[in-house]
């Protein structure tokens, strides 16, 4: 047993530190070059399939129970779930790794693909999860952090999977003293051009088009997740106002507002048009006062016609005109990809008694938004990925194409409660940002709250689980 448990559990520690974790909030990512060698070289040595799979079942439970620890501050059903699933997933890819180890010296070549491949397709389908991906690991490298802006996150992952199979693959001629086969100089010859390639295209000198300055300030509010009620919501409003007052009594020049994901829980455009709760249009009616009496913009989290949305106001003309209560000029954008089983339950016609009960007990589930369309911020366009959509990179590269100037990212990792929870979304974001060249803000319930600039470096960024504001000034330079 011991055969099995120590190779996987030495790659899952190393995958833990190689990532953000707990000890080091910013991952040691040079552990990523060699963190699948020690499964790699011992798999196969195996010599039945029950030890194959039972080693693949343990390192991707292992793996993301260490890893991703702070699902079980979600739920410990959901986290328990999520390491299942993931020790089934890499129970199936250690037993294609054992299947093509009968190719002998052609092996190493197999793994390189097989590990690549799986990394990628675990980002897919409705399931996709995107934490974990070797490339993330390398935020904090310059030059392949830059390089991803050519490569994308997927020539950095290509990268790191092919120093893993051909280092698993030295390892016996190194121990024997034998000399290495043409395959395996090929792939040191092959390896350290990649890697050279990189380097070098990483530090290529970009140029950018400039479009001038937005002078942003982005709310950190660090409420309760946990805590329900109106009179919970509309403290809040009041906590989030208050920073907004002192970041604009501060900086008055400011153009722009961001309030984090869902930091008005309550649907106050409709609940002010409908006006079927009193007490939720009277929210409205004074987040709407407050709204109008701004010489800025505010782009804020909202439940908007039961969806996770992005809600862009500006002071309506009427305000000024009528004395009266009217709703501030507003563009939606709505999340796409919602998170499984959190925000959204999978085939909830066909297991309709299991949606009830979950929805009875007190769930909330959202409706998709259909489209992915761009805010209008005056002559600047803004793409707004919520929380969890811009780990997956084609939602981002389609607000790119339609034309964004600046990505702003509204989040809630708070019910985390993990500052390494935090740094692995931010990681993601930082190549969002390198991969379309476009600087991003992010305004978070709990952190990390910053400013990206389009090389995908954190400019500045507020301390995680505060009650603060961030003033930036963001360069709208787009990469070429």
């Amino acid at each position: 047993m011991l055969e099995v448990l120590i190779p996987v559990l030495s790659s899952a520690i190393l995958k833990f530190f190689a990532h953000p974790n707990f000890i080091f909030t910013e991952g040691v990512g040079f552990l990523a070059w060699f963190y699948y060698v020690p499964f790699l070289y011992y798999l196969p040595k195996y010599k039945t399939y029950h030890k194959t799979l039972t080693a693949g079942f343990l390192y991707g439970f292992l793996s993301y129970a260490l890893f991703c620890n702070w699902l079980l501050n979600y739920n410990f059903w959901a986290g328990l779930a999520v390491y299942i699933l993931y020790g089934l997933y890499w129970t199936a890819i250690f037993a294609v790794i054992k299947v093509f180890t009968k190719t002998y010296r052609y092996s190493f070549i197999f793994n390189v693909f097989i590990l690549f491949v799986s990394e990628f397709l675990f980002t897919k389908g409705y399931l996709g999860f995107s934490y974990g991906v070797s490339g993330y690991t390398q935020w904090k490298v310059d030059c392949f952090l830059r390089a991803a802006r050519y490569t994308k996150i997927w020539g950095i992952t290509f990268l790191l999977c092919f120093s893993n199979a051909l280092m698993a693959e030295i390892i016996d001629p190194l121990l024997r003293s034998k000399k290495w086969n043409f395959l395996q100089y090929s792939g040191i010859v092959f390896f350290t051009l990649l890697t050279l390639q990189h380097i070098l295209v990483g530090g290529y000198a970009v140029t950018a088009d400039s479009k001038g300055v937005l002078k942003v300030v982005l709310i950190q509010n660090n409420n309760d997740p946990w805590a329900e009620g109106f009179a919970q919501y509309k403290k809040e409003v009041e906590e989030l106002k208050e920073l907004t007052d002192k970041a604009l009594l501060e900086h008055p020049e400011t153009e722009l507002v961001i309030w984090p994901e869902t930091a008005v829980v309550v649907d106050v455009v409709n609940y002010f048009i409908s006006k079927t709760e009193p007490k939720r249009e009277g929210m409205a009616r004074d987040l709407f006062n407050y709204i109008n009496s701004k010489d800025c913009r505010f782009l804020i989290g909202n439940n908007y016609l039961d969806k996770n949305s992005a809600l862009l106001m500006s002071a309506s003309e009427l305000s000024h005109v009528e004395n009266k209560t009217v709703i501030p000029d507003y563009q939606v954008y709505s999340k796409n990809h919602l998170v499984p089983f959190s925000e959204d339950f999978p085939l909830k016609y066909l297991l309709a008694p299991i949606y009830i009960k979950m929805l009875t007990a007190g769930n909330v589930f959202w409706d998709a938004g259909k489209k992915i369309n761009l805010l209008n911020c005056g002559s600047v366009k803004i793409g707004s990925p919520i929380c969890f959509e811009d780990t997956f990179s084609d939602i981002p590269a389609k607000m790119a194409e339609k034309g964004a100037d600046i990505f702003v990212n509204l989040s809630n990792d708070s019910w985390s409660n993990s500052t390494a929870c935090q740094y692995q979304h931010l990681a993601v974001s930082c190549f969002r940002s390198v991969e379309n060249g476009l600087p991003q803000v992010r305004a978070t319930t709990s952190g990390q709250t910053c400013y990206i600039n389009g090389e995908g470096k954190v400019v500045s960024m507020l301390e995680p689980f505060t009650k603060d504001y961030l003033y930036c000034e963001v360069e709208l330079n787009r990469l070429r």
